[in-house]
C-alpha cells in the first residue's frame, strides 16, 4: 500500500496536539506500506526542523512554502489557499506518476484542496476539530477587535469544510459533538477516534505522593486561547491562591509564548518556552490548572494530566470532547474564586484526590494512542481497498 499524507503544517517537532495526533497515527500508517508526507512548511520551521528525527518514519517528504493569501475568495477561504501551494500539487503528481498512491490521508479540512480537485483516488479526512469553530475561538481570544473579514473567513471556511465532509470517502473526528455537527451538515456518519495519550511517556504518581506546590498549565502559548488562559491564571487566579498558600508557583509550559505571556515570568510564575518533554513537569506539579475559555475539538493535555495522576481543575471548555464528570475525574471551576478554592483544596488535602486520580488514570488508559492509531490505520486501509463501510450515510444499516 502506498499512502500520501497531506498536512497544513510541518508535523514535527511534536510540541502541539495536532502534531502529536499526526505523528501517532502516521506511525501506524507506516506499517501498512509506503508513507509519503506532503506538507506546507514555513521556511523558518523547515530550516529548524526539516530534518527532525520524528520525520524519519516517512519514506518520502515533500514540502512547499505556504502561499500568500490574505483575502478570502468565494471558492476558497484564505486559510485553504495558504495551505494549497501549487508546488505541493506538482510534487504530488510527480510522485504519483512514479508510483501510484493507494489513498490520500488529509489532516484538517483546510489541507483538502488537492483531494477535492482529483476524483481518481479515495481519501480520508481526519478532522482534529471543526475548523470554523476553532477559528472563531481563536478570533474571540485574540484580544483585538473583530474585523469584517473575520466573519467572511469563518463563513467561507464553514462552506469549505462541509464540502470536504460530503466528498471524502471517510471522515474521522475526535468527539461526539464534532460528529453531530458533521453528520447534520453532510448527512454522513463520521468515525470518532478521540485524541489520546502516549501512556509509556507519562508515569503515574498519586497526589498524596506529591510534595511540591506547582500549578501547571501546558499548551502552545502563542495560540490565543492558551495565551488568554495563561494570562488569566497569572493575573486573576494565582494572587488568590497566594493569599492562603504563599509557596504556590504557576508554571506555564509550552512553545512560542506570546510577548505578553513571556512578561509574566517572575518569582511566582515560570514561563518555560518549548521543552523536550512535559513528563518532568507533570511529575513534580501538584495541580493541573486548565483555564481554557475557548476552544474546539479536544485537548490532549487533559489526558496527559489524568494519566500522570495530577489533580485536574478545569473549566467545562477545557475538558470538552471527553466524558469526564465533576468530582469523579476532575474539579470543575469557571470563576477565579472557584479556581483558587479548588486549587487550595488539592494543595491542602492531596490524599483526598487519590481516588479521582486513579479513576483519571483508568480513563486515560482507555485513550491509549497505540490502540487509537491502529483503529485509524484500519479505517485508512478500508478506504484504500474500497470497503463499503467507508461510505456510510445517515440512516444506513451498513
Amino acid at each position: 500500500m502506498n499512502i500520501a499524507l497531506f498536512a497544513p503544517y510541518l508535523p514535527a517537532p511534536t510540541h502541539s496536539g495536532g502534531r502529536i495526533r499526526i505523528q501517532q497515527f502516521a506511525r501506524a500508517l507506516a506499517r501498512l506500506g509506503k508513507l509519503s508526507l506532503f506538507a506546507c512548511a514555513d521556511p523558518r520551521d523547515l530550516a529548524l526542523h526539516g530534518r527532525d528525527p520524528e520525520l524519519d518514519l516517512y519514506d518520502d517528504t515533500h514540502f512547499a512554502k505556504a502561499a500568500h493569501a490574505w483575502v478570502t475568495l468565494p471558492a476558497r477561504p484564505a486559510r485553504v489557499r495558504r495551505c494549497s501551494p501549487r508546488a505541493l500539487l506538482h510534487q504530488f503528481l510527480d510522485a504519483h506518476e512514479k508510483q501510484r498512491f493507494s489513498a490520500i490521508v488529509v489532516e484538517h479540512s483546510h489541507a483538502a484542496a488537492l483531494a477535492l480537485e482529483q476524483s481518481e483516488l479515495p481519501w480520508l479526512l481526519d478532522e482534529h476539530n471543526v475548523e470554523s469553530r476553532y477559528l472563531e475561538a481563536k478570533i474571540a481570544s485574540s484580544r483585538r477587535p473583530r474585523l469584517p473579514l473575520d466573519r467572511v473567513e469563518v463563513r467561507a471556511l464553514e462552506r469549505w469544510e462541509q464540502r470536504a465532509w460530503r466528498r471524502a470517502q471517510r471522515v474521522v473526528c475526535v468527539s461526539e459533538g464534532d460528529a453531530a455537527t458533521i453528520e447534520a451538515a453532510s448527512g454522513r456518519t463520521p468515525l470518532i477516534i478521540p485524541n489520546g495519550v502516549d501512556l509509556g511517556r507519562v508515569p503515574f504518581l498519586l497526589p498524596s505522593h506529591r510534595r511540591g506546590f506547582e500549578l501547571l498549565f501546558v499548551g502552545v502559548l502563542g495560540h490565543p486561547p492558551n495565551a488568554a488562559a495563561a494570562l488569566w491564571l497569572a493575573r486573576e487566579v494565582l494572587p488568590r491562591v497566594l493569599r492562603s498558600e504563599p509557596r504556590a508557583k504557576l508554571v506555564l509550559c509550552g512553545a512560542d509564548p506570546s510577548a505578553e505571556v513571556a512578561k509574566l515570568a517572575c518569582d511566582s510564575v515560570t514561563v518555560t518556552g518549548r521543552v523536550t518533554s512535559v513528563a518532568p513537569y507533570l511529575q513534580r506539579a501538584a495541580v493541573y490548572v486548565n483555564a481554557l475559555q475557548q476552544g474546539a475539538g479536544s485537548s490532549l493535555k487533559v489526558l496527559e494530566a489524568l494519566a500522570s495522576g495530577l489533580p485536574l481543575v478545569s473549566t467545562a471548555s477545557g475538558v470538552r470532547g471527553f466524558a469526564l464528570a465533576d468530582r469523579e475525574h476532575y474539579l470543575h471551576a469557571e470563576s477565579a474564586d472557584q479556581f483558587a478554592q479548588a486549587i487550595l483544596r488539592c494543595l491542602a488535602e492531596p490524599a483526598a484526590c487519590d481516588s479521582a486520580a486513579r479513576r483519571g488514570r483508568r480513563f486515560a488508559e482507555a485513550h491509549d494512542f497505540e490502540q487509537l492509531a491502529q483503529r485509524f490505520a484500519t479505517a485508512v486501509h478500508a478506504v484504500a481497498t474500497g470497503s463499503p463501510s467507508t461510505t456510510r450515510v445517515r440512516g444506513s444499516d451498513a
